[in-house]
């Protein structure tokens, strides 16, 4: 029962940082190829910090090695998370691309090679 209780726990605070992040959000149903959504990066970092404080500061969960573990790579990886758009000029005007948050898109691509291959053989 205690293991139960420990695995909604660690649940419940994934879920809120797939919250904060805006990525695969729990109540979405596209699961590993979601998007996420068109939330602006300033809410979305302020959301994200929100979430780091909050973790440090319930002293049960910044004893743990796991989120501090999670601490440390949100930090680490804090500048590429919230990158600036990149400025890309085409032939209809310049257009703006916001960099991925994460490997998603290359994640997907490599499923789909995956599957394609082995309905060939």
């Amino acid at each position: 029962k205690r293991s139960a209780k420990a695995l909604d726990k660690k649940a419940e605070i994934f879920n809120a940082l797939r919250e904060a992040l805006r990525i695969a959000l729990p109540e979405g149903k596209n699961g590993l190829n979601d998007d996420g959504d068109d939330t602006d990066m300033k809410t979305i970092k302020e959301k994200v910090a929100a979430f780091q404080e909050k973790l440090k500061s319930e002293e049960t969960l910044s004893k743990r090695d796991e989120y501090k573990k999670m601490i440390q790579q949100i930090d680490t990886y804090w500048d590429k998370l919230f990158a600036d758009p990149i400025s890309v000029h085409t032939a209809t005007g310049e257009q703006l691309i916001q960099p991925q948050r994460t490997n998603n898109i290359l994640e997907r691509f490599f499923r789909d090679l995956k599957i394609e291959t082995s309905t060939e053989n």
